[in-house]
Formats: structure tokens, sequence, C-alpha cells
């Protein structure tokens, strides 16, 4: 259930399990059977796996899904570690995905970045994507609890692409909720005020969903979540939103950017038509 991005040689790793940040709809509370996080220390390893499979293909590593990475930054300091050792792979391309917002963990790896040769930098800032997960405000302060504001995030993204670094906007998950259609459409057009087209890269749209034993074990820990327990629908072992919601969840936020990025930018979780 993850985007590809177009890439053929796509792949994802985890340095750590489970999150500071506690999202009441993520699917890690169904994956784990305890919230403490688990930090592999073997980074090296993981490296030099890296490197083997760039002996045979150019690869995508997204290293942020089954946790937020950027959030332990503070104690860890992976993202930088990754930064670094990417700037020596010419064909590995990154993907940092995070809800934090401005603050300096992130501001910390850009310093590190700084520091790079001029020549490496420039390399590098075509292949070290920073990818922010943007929800309604509403979402973020009701079920995104101790994330990144909404307005953090997007000057988070700002400050990103001013350093040159390639912007992912992550619509996903976009959530139903009363009055979806004006809520989208204020984020959108908050977006819009703070990042130019030029700023983003691409934008990653997806509604909720979730496998089928996960979102029982999560019901379980969140009875009252309104997120959890929406009356989904099943198929091929995913719970997610009737086809018709889907459609109109998506058609709402494309219909709101109205041109403002070519369709080309956007890629859509596949099962939403």
């Amino acid at each position: 259930m993850c985007q590809s991005f177009g890439n053929q040689h796509f792949y994802y790793t985890s340095c750590l399990m489970n999150c500071m940040f506690d999202c009441e709809y993520c699917y890690l509370q169904g994956m784990y059977p305890s919230a403490n996080p688990v930090v592999f220390v073997n980074l090296e390893e993981i490296f030099e796996e890296t490197k083997r499979l760039l002996t045979i293909h150019p690869v995508y590593l997204c290293i942020s899904y089954d946790s937020d990475l950027l959030a332990m930054e503070k104690i860890l300091s992976y993202c930088a570690h990754w930064l670094t050792f990417t700037a020596g792979q010419k064909d590995l391309c990154i993907e940092l995905r995070t809800k934090c917002g401005y603050n300096p963990n992130f501001l910390s790896v850009l310093d590190v970045a700084k520091k790079l040769p001029e020549n490496i930098l420039l390399s590098l800032k075509q292949r070290f994507i920073f990818a922010f997960t943007l929800s309604l405000d509403l979402i973020q302060k009701t079920l995104e609890h101790n994330t990144g504001s909404l307005l953090a995030r997007l000057k988070a993204a700002k400050t990103v692409s001013l350093a040159g670094f390639p912007v992912r906007i992550c619509l996903d998950p976009l959530i139903y909720v009363p009055e979806y259609k004006t809520a989208y459409k204020a984020l959108i057009d908050l977006i819009k005020q703070n990042l130019l087209p030029e700023q983003i890269k691409d934008i990653s749209l997806g509604t909720f969903r979730v496998s089928k034993e996960y979102l029982k074990r999560m019901r379980k820990q969140r009875p009252y979540s309104f997120v959890l327990q929406f009356p989904y629908e099943l198929n091929h072992g995913v719970f997610s939103y009737p086809k018709s919601i889907e459609q109109e969840l998506i058609h709402t936020v494309l219909d709101a950017f109205d041109g403002y990025l070519p369709t080309s930018k956007f890629y859509l979780w596949e099962n939403a038509y």
C-alpha cells in the first residue's frame, strides 16, 4: 500500500520501529504488540546492503515509513547519517517522510548538508527528498497527537525548498469529515499561500486504508476513535472508504488545486479509482 512514485526499484527500510507521535489512524498500532520504540543500531550494515543493491541497479529508498525518523533526530542523528551516506552514492535517491514541523531536529539535518562540498551538495539536492505529510488542521489537533502543527510543517517545507532540496507534499491519508469539501479547499489554499508551484516536486494523494487484521487490533485499542470506527468496506483484505467517498475526496483535492500544478505531478494511490 506504498506509493512507488513511478520508480522501478523501490524499497523501504526500517531503522526504527514505532513512533514518537501518536496518530490515531496509524497502522503501527495494529502492526506491533507494544508501543515501545525499537532502534536498529546496525546502520552500517544497512548502508552496506544498500551499496550491494546499487551494484545491481539504481535504488529509490524510503527511510521513514514505520516511524518518523526525523522526530528522533536529536537522539539518533540517523537522518544526518543517511544524508551524508547518500551524498556519496550517485544512483541512490532517498525519501524522508515526516510530520515534524519547523524545529531544531529538522534544522540540524540542513546544517549537516551545508558542510558538504558544493559539487557533492548539488547532486545530493536532486536525490534527497523531504516529504511532508499535511493534514487538515482539525485532524492534526484531534488525531495526530504530538505532531507538528500544519503551519509549522508548511514553514519547514518552505525552508527545505529554499535550501534547494525537493519537497514532496503528502495528502495521505485523506480523512472523511463533515464539511470535507470546505475543509480541504482551505488546506490547499494554505499550501498555495506558503509554497510556490516550483517549490513542490510532486503531491501524493491517498485515502485512509489499512489491512483487516491491523484495523481489528486498532479498534480494540481505541474504541471511541471516529476515524477507526467508521464503517469501512473490505476489499482483498484491506479496509477503506466506499468507492464513492474515495472518489469524492480525491476529486475535491484535485479540483481545489485546479491548474496549480500539472497533472503529471500528482501521484494517486492505485485503488483511488
